[in-house]
């Protein structure tokens, strides 16, 4: 017994469980109601994990070879880190109650998207990308309001999160809603960085809406309406970011700074880990995100 714990692969298998375990425990309902890919993951590695454990009481009298060894602990240490990583910020109740249907607009949620379809469709199609390893479902109820005014809005379900998994959303779901005719691309964070590369691509896209975001890519040439909102206080896209990225965008790009507002304050999933400190309230700055989002869309 005590041979099986002389091997470091035992430990890096346990560590690799312990990751699972604890984005389970503390982020489960994000994973569960997040992408597919999520559950693939962190399955294989609780199994990976176990079979580590296994295998060290099956060897605990012939040890692999030390190299296989090494090559094993290292692996295994990797997929734990990884699995750690990945755990979703998750969406607080405030954004779940948002989630409901009701008459005015109907909530339809599946493991690739979240669609708000206002029961009266008079306005243009948004699709969003979250930021980076938030749960789709924080963006609730900052976006319901959009739907409520009778456009359609899509809340893209990032494989494990990463909004580059989901570089060909917009196209995508712009196709699945032929009724509209005119569709925006949004995103938070690293999704605005991956809607600004979507709406870049030929397709049909007509605008951008960014939220805490820049584009990685020139598009001051493009024949495209675009709005940049951003908080003062944001310590991950600081304003300084924000201004850097002006020559990027489309010179008649509407700027917008939303006086003491935070990175997280752009959904609904606490505290996020290098933001900066608020001067307003979440809901004080959330209404302002909404008004001035609305304001373009009715554009």
């Amino acid at each position: 017994m005590l041979a099986v714990f002389k091997k470091p692969y035992a430990y890096a298998g346990a560590a690799a469980v312990l990751a699972v375990g604890w984005a389970l425990a503390t982020g489960g309902a994000a994973i569960l109601h997040g992408h597919v890919t999520y559950w693939v993951v962190y399955g294989l590695g609780l199994a990976v994990g176990i079979a580590a454990i296994v295998l060290a009481f099956r060897w605990s009298r012939r040890p692999p070879r030390v190299a296989w060894s090494i090559a094993g602990t290292v692996s295994l240490l990797l997929v734990g880190g990884i699995l750690w990583w990945l755990r979703p910020y998750v969406a607080t109740s405030v954004a779940l109650d948002a989630l409901e249907s009701d008459a005015r607009v109907e909530v339809h949620s599946t493991h690739t998207a979240i669609t708000m379809m206002p029961i009266t469709k008079d306005g243009v199609g948004l699709i969003f990308l979250p930021g980076a390893k938030v749960d789709a479902r924080a963006y609730g109820r900052i976006l319901r309001p959009l739907a409520e005014a009778g456009h359609i809005v899509v809340i893209v379900k990032e494989p494990l999160g990463v909004a580059f998994l989901a570089s060909a959303a917009a196209p995508r779901w712009a196709a699945a809603h032929p009724e509209i005719e005119t569709w925006v691309v949004a995103g938070h964070s690293l999704g605005g960085v991956v809607a600004a590369q979507n709406a870049a691509e030929p397709n049909d896209i007509d605008g951008l809406v960014l939220w805490a975001s820049f584009p990685a890519n020139d598009l001051s040439a493009q024949s495209l309406s675009a709005i940049s909102v951003f908080g003062t206080n944001d310590g991950l896209t600081t304003p300084d970011r924000i201004a850097t990225s002006r020559s990027d965008l489309p010179p008649d790009t509407q700027f917008v700074a939303i006086d003491g507002a935070i990175h997280a304050y752009f959904g609904d999933y606490g505290a996020q880990s290098g933001d900066g400190t608020p001067s307003t309230s979440r809901e004080e700055a959330q209404a302002e995100i909404i008004s001035v989002t609305l304001s373009f869309l009715d554009r």
